[in-house]
Order: C-alpha cells, then sequence, then structure tokens
C-alpha cells in the first residue's frame, strides 16, 4: 500500500478511535486525548521540530487507542544541557502539563538523536527536585550519549586529509559548538562532565535516574557508516549504547 494512502488512513483512524484535543504553541503541541491515563513527551532531533517529529514518528494512532495524551515539544538545538537550562525545560513542562490538565501520575519522557540527551538532562532535574511531573521511565533513540566519542571523533575527522569539505561540514560544526559552549580552556573535561554517558569516565552526570526504566533504541548499520561516512563501527552512537547496556 502506498504510503500516502497509508498515512491517510491512519490519521482518519486516529479520528474515529480517540480524538484529541490539539493545541500548537511557539515551544510545543500538545495532543490530549480524553479520559487521558499517561502524558508522553517528546523532544526531537537537533533542528528539527515537532511537526517533524509528527511526521516521522507515527505514534499518534496508538496513543488515542491507549488514551495517552502526546506532549511534542520544539527544543532542538542543543546535544547537551547546562543544569540552568534543564532546570528552565523541567518547569516549563510542568507548566504545560498543569495548563492542559495532563495525567501527571504517569508521565513517560523520549527523545531522538540529540532530543534523548535532552529528556535524560530534564528527566534528571525533575526527579531531583521530586517534581509532581517526574517521569516514570525514559527512552532515547540513537542519541549521542557520548559526548567525547563525539567531540574526539569530530576532531579526528578534521585531521584526515581524505576527507572534504562537504565531509567535514558536521565535524567542524560539532567542535564549535563544544569549544564555543564550554571554552577551549579544559574542554575535554568539561565534556566529560557534561556527557550522560562516557566510556572515559567514571562521572555520573545523571544520577536521579537510576530507579527509572529507562529504554535505549539503537539500530547499528556498521555497514552504511563505514561506506558513506568512513566510520568505524566502535564510533558510533549505537556502539556506546550498547556499551552502556552490557
Amino acid at each position: 500500500m502506498r504510503r500516502d494512502i497509508l498515512e491517510a488512513f491512519s490519521k482518519e483512524l486516529t479520528k474515529q478511535l480517540k480524538p484529541f484535543d490539539k493545541t500548537t504553541t511557539k515551544n510545543h503541541t500538545v495532543y490530549k486525548a480524553k479520559n487521558s491515563k499517561t502524558t508522553l513527551v517528546l523532544y526531537p532531533g537537533f533542528g528539527t521540530d515537532a511537526t517533524y517529529t509528527n511526521k516521522e514518528f507515527n505514534v499518534l494512532t496508538a496513543a488515542a487507542a491507549n488514551s495517552i495524551s502526546v506532549l511534542m515539544m520544539n527544543f532542538n538545538n542543543q546535544i547537551y544541557l547546562k543544569d540552568s537550562t534543564a532546570l528552565r525545560l523541567g518547569k516549563e513542562l510542568e507548566k504545560v502539563i498543569a495548563e492542559h490538565k495532563l495525567n501527571k501520575e504517569n508521565v513517560f519522557i523520549g527523545g531522538f538523536s540529540s532530543g534523548g540527551n535532552v529528556a535524560l538532562n530534564v528527566s534528571n532535574q525533575l526527579v531531583k527536585n521530586k517534581s509532581n511531573s517526574k517521569p516514570n521511565g525514559i527512552f532515547i533513540v540513537d542519541s549521542p550519549i557520548d559526548l567525547n566519542l563525539l567531540y574526539q571523533n569530530s576532531k579526528e575527522d578534521v585531521a584526515n586529509p581524505d576527507f572534504d569539505e562537504n565531509r567535514l561540514a558536521e565535524s567542524r560544526f560539532v567542535i564549535n559548538y563544544f569549544e564555543k559552549g564550554l571554552g577551549k580552556d579544559s574542554v575535554l573535561q568539561k565534556i566529560l562532565m557534561a556527557s550522560p554517558f562516557s566510556l572515559d569516565s567514571n562521572v555520573n552526570s545523571l544520577p536521579y535516574l537510576k530507579n527509572l526504566h529507562l529504554r535505549f533504541y539503537t539500530e547499528p548499520d556498521s555497514m552504511w557508516w563505514q561506506k558513506n561516512r568512513q566510520t568505524k563501527y566502535e564510533n558510533t552512537n549505537a556502539a556506546r549504547i550498547i556499551a552502556l547496556t552490557e
């Protein structure tokens, strides 16, 4: 069946099963289910937004059928979070949940790519502050949880004379992002402190998540990474996510 037909059928089925009350603002989109029993919060990947999340993650049909309200956030421009930013985002989340009278007893928070790092950090702050909207569980999807690996890989890429500028664009962005945001002085130490996880450090930057349900999703495609990005499997997000769960 063609994708456009499938999507049209899915949207119509959603309306018939359990219609949402939809509210959109510059910061988020709320899909409030009737008789909502659960609240699902989703943070997008870097540079994307709630519209993109809704397009790429076909969750609304299943959410409607199970009385799950979905809160899709637009915050999308950070790979790591300072404590002050995580605290602010946590307060904003509490406010949205309260204003829309969403279920706060059964909250789950997730994120895609860098949005997974945001989800982890915001959740850590919510639990730390004993928020009445703290999550019951968290999930990430192929997130760069080892920021030290991300930075070091980018430095190695830039030093590789065989890579052209198109290949190096993302690597240069990553290096500038960390060095501008954290400062060049002691940047490696600061990255390790900010990283949700690193094989190169014993720092526990997310201590308040140890009693929560965590689910990490990844789909390693080592052949694609080697062919298209000349990246070894052990240097991918997938490898570090798997290492964290072992």
